[in-house]
Formats: structure tokens, C-alpha cells, sequence
């Protein structure tokens, strides 16, 4: 620290814009424009939602009867094995008019040209059910597209934003891996007369808790349509923990229990700034992550990124 070895420690924290404190306080904001909180929040893009139970739910049950469709085959169980073929070829084709509509409409139009006979599909949205529009069958595919995905590039990816975010914020553990448990010791153990850290329990500390947090989500949802390797509920969930813990703590620093809008006012604002940070420093996280995926990268190697040892 002394010979200027490790500036880039905890260097961003001055560039977040915390939340005010009303609705009408008015803040500047990252685009050089004053705004009240309200108009900001009006322009931010929302948390992602993130289903998984009730997606690895529906998986998991469409599995099981493929599973027992497959034993009736295997079996020779000739009086139902007709019925369960007919059941799952059934399931299959509407599932894969229902997740793939746009891709079958397109390749029909092009066979249409070809042939130069008229295979136009109907709009998906004069489909009955919603069919075409994933409505229907659309949690049971993300739900085996979550069982089945294996990506590498993504995972090292989530690990580097959460990792970049911690060690930028000056956070007291940059863990690659963050989660709501390990947030919330963090913040009561700030608390604490001995501790030799600054109290996270505070409108700046939390926020870069949560972007801590919300980082893997920033990063995975910029590139990808469905949430797999981060999980956006452990933002919420510190808070909560939180609330819990509200014995050992300054009731009064926990000022997002003002209101439910209050709660969801923080995340959002979070999630912008975790996506902003990770945005204007693409490059370092990109490298980081790059490193990550070679499967030989220490610590050490992703702090001299940051650090441009």
C-alpha cells in the first residue's frame, strides 16, 4: 500500500451514486444530468425474475414421465407403451413449436422461396394457448436447458464480475462466489465494536453489498436471455437476513424498511450500478475472466489485472 503497489483496492467506491433518501431527492447522475430518484429508477431496467424453482419443478416432472416412457419401451409393456409414445411424441412437438415458432416460421419461409410454394405459418400471437410464444411449455425447456447447461466461459465470467466488483468497492472479502449468507456475516461483523472494518451497515455499505451481489446477474444477463449461473434472489435475500438479525443490529440503519417500494427502489438501483461499473470496465473484467477459464488462475493473477502488474 505504502510504495502505491495496490491502488485499485476499494478505488471505485467513490463513483457510485447512492440512493437518496426520498423519492424526490434529487441526485447526479452517471449521465451528467441531476434527476430525482423517481426519474432515475423510471429509466433503469428492472431486476431480472428468476423462476428456477418452479422451472427445475416442471423439468424435473416432464422428465420423469419421459423416464417411465422409456421403461415401458424397454420393458416391452405393449399395453401402454402406444398411448405413453403417442403422449410424449405429443409433448415433444408441442414443446418445440412453442419455444422454436420463429425458427420453424423462418425456415418454412425459406422453403416457401425455394419451392416457390406458399408455407407461410399464422402470427404466433393468433396461435390458441399463446402457442408459439413459450407461455405454454416455456418453463419446462428453461428448466432443462438449467439441468443440462454446462458452460465454463459463462461461469468464469460471473466469478470475475463478482470478484472485480468486491476487490474495486474495497469490500473485506472478494470472494469469486457471492451469496446472501456470507453478505449478511460480512455487515454484522462490520458492526461490531472490535471490528477493524468500516460499518457496511450504512446507505453506501449496503449498496456495495448488493452490487457485490448483483454483479454475476449485471454481466450473465447482458449476454444471455435466462439467468443460469448467477441468481439475482441473494440480493434480496441479505436483506432479509438482515431484517432477521435487526436484534444484533442498529434497528434504524436498516432503511429500507421503510416501505416495500423502498426495498425494491434499492435493488433496481443497485443492479444499475453493479451493470454500469461492470460496463465501464469491461476490459479488466473480460481479462479476469479470460484467465479464470484457463483453469490455472490464483488470486494473485486476477489482483494483477486490476492492479496492471
Amino acid at each position: 500500500l505504502k510504495n502505491g503497489g495496490v491502488s485499485q483496492f476499494g478505488a471505485q467506491q467513490n463513483t457510485l451514486t447512492a440512493l437518496p433518501a426520498t423519492a424526490s431527492q434529487q441526485v447526479m447522475c452517471p449521465d451528467g444530468i441531476r434527476k430525482s430518484r423517481q426519474e432515475r429508477l423510471d429509466g433503469l431496467a428492472d431486476l431480472p425474475i428468476d423462476d428456477r424453482g418452479s422451472e427445475l419443478s416442471a423439468a424435473l416432472a416432464f422428465s420423469a414421465f419421459a423416464g417411465v416412457c422409456g421403461l415401458a419401451n424397454f420393458f416391452g409393456m405393449t399395453d401402454i407403451s402406444p398411448y405413453t409414445n403417442i403422449i410424449l411424441i405429443g409433448l415433444t412437438v408441442l414443446g418445440a413449436v412453442d419455444n422454436f415458432y420463429d425458427v420453424i416460421n423462418f425456415a418454412t419461409g425459406v422453403a416457401s422461396k425455394d419451392q416457390e410454394v406458399d408455407l407461410s405459418l399464422p402470427e404466433k400471437g393468433s396461435l390458441p394457448l399463446g402457442l408459439g410464444t413459450g407461455q405454454l411449455t416455456g418453463t419446462v425447456f428453461r428448466g432443462l436447458l438449467r439441468l443440462t447447461t454446462v458452460d465454463t466461459e459463462r461461469e468464469c465470467q460471473c466469478e470475475a464480475a463478482a470478484f472485480y466488483s468486491a476487490y474495486v468497492l474495497g469490500l473485506p472479502c472478494y470472494a469469486f462466489r457471492s451469496n446472501a449468507l456470507e453478505s449478511a456475516v460480512m455487515v454484522v461483523e462490520s458492526m461490531k465494536k472490535d471490528a477493524r472494518l468500516d460499518p457496511l451497515l450504512s446507505s453506501v455499505g449496503i449498496l456495495k453489498m448488493l452490487i457485490w451481489l448483483l454483479a454475476p446477474v449485471a454481466i450473465e444477463s447482458s449476454k444471455h436471455a435466462q439467468l443460469v449461473m448467477s441468481d439475482p434472489r441473494e440480493s434480496e435475500g441479505l436483506l432479509e437476513r438482515l431484517e432477521d438479525k435487526a436484534a444484533l443490529l442498529e434497528k434504524g440503519d436498516m432503511f429500507w424498511t421503510s416501505s416495500v417500494d423502498d426495498k425494491a427502489d434499492l435493488l433496481k438501483w443497485a443492479y444499475a450500478e453493479a451493470d454500469l461499473l461492470l460496463r465501464e470496465n469491461k476490459a479488466a473484467v473480460t481479462e479476469i475472466s479470460q484467465r479464470l477459464a484457463g483453469g490455472a488462475a490464483t488470486v494473485g493473477d486476477c489482483v494483477a489485472v486490476i492492479e496492471d502488474w
